[in-house]
């Protein structure tokens, strides 16, 4: 509507609102910070990364699959390296799940999602993966979790979790979800929509998602609640104010 009425576009390309996961990684921020690879049995980034990357990085490989590889000592792990277990459906009032009943929720999704396997040899088969690359791959990431630097991806130390020499194995394909756009109509410092001239129209003002410019290319999780925060509270509480001092009239 803002566009019929002589609206510019935002100059900047839309920036997507989407995020990487896998069944059970540790939303809402974050990846499977264990051991990724793409079809061709390759490890293809740093785990440790903000989900809206790992999106981007998947949809950059073959047939955009790829999977996440651990054992069950990976539940304890993530907990020791200073990070939860978010109970599914979101609800931030409940406690975080413990290692144990993530380790359940794996066993209970075998053949829903998720994979599991005594060998890496019978993990490779059913991932349709080479099994002596994969070897390799969980030969040479165990032996950067043992110097406790990543010289291949630089992940951060404290999530560099080895994979165990003994399974089970677990495996889930990683998966892109997308939620939004950010951006679309040129907006400027005082939350008025511009023409193609960069002016003002009269009496059309924008908060919200819809707030050109405010994002790169990638809208990022990195920082909780930063569109809620300052696009819709922030920027619509000053507006509000704007308005009834009546600033525009």
């Amino acid at each position: 509507m803002g566009l019929w009425v002589g609206a510019a576009w935002q100059y900047a390309p839309i920036a997507p609102m989407w995020q990487g996961a896998w069944g059970g990684s540790h939303e809402p921020l974050c990846f499977h910070m264990g051991l990724n690879v793409n079809t061709r049995t390759e490890r293809y980034q740093r785990e440790d990364i903000s989900a809206p990357y790992s999106a981007h990085h998947l949809l950059s490989q073959p047939g955009n699959v790829a999977y996440g590889i651990w054992t069950a000592d990976y539940a304890q792990a993530i907990i020791d390296s200073g990070m939860e277990w978010y109970s599914f459906g979101m609800d931030f009032d409940l406690p975080p799940y413990t290692a144990e009943q993530m380790v359940q929720m794996w066993e209970d999704g075998v053949g829903q999602g998720y994979f599991k396997a005594d060998t890496l040899e019978d993990l490779a088969s059913q991932l349709d993966l080479d099994a002596d690359k994969l070897k390799d791959v969980v030969a040479r990431y165990n032996e950067l979790c043992a110097k406790g630097v990543d010289e291949d991806f630089y992940k951060k130390p404290e999530y560099l979790i080895p994979i165990a020499d003994q399974g089970p194995y677990y495996a889930a394909q990683n998966n892109v979800t997308f939620m939004t756009v950010m951006g679309g109509l040129r907006t400027n410092s005082k939350l008025q929509i511009c023409d193609e001239d960069d002016e003002p129209i009269p009496g059309l003002f924008n908060v919200g998602c819809m707030i050109g410019d405010m994002y790169a290319n990638e809208y990022n999780f990195a920082i909780p609640g930063n569109s809620y925060g300052i696009n819709c509270l922030t920027f619509g509480y000053l507006l509000g104010h704007d308005l009834a001092d009546k600033v525009f009239d």
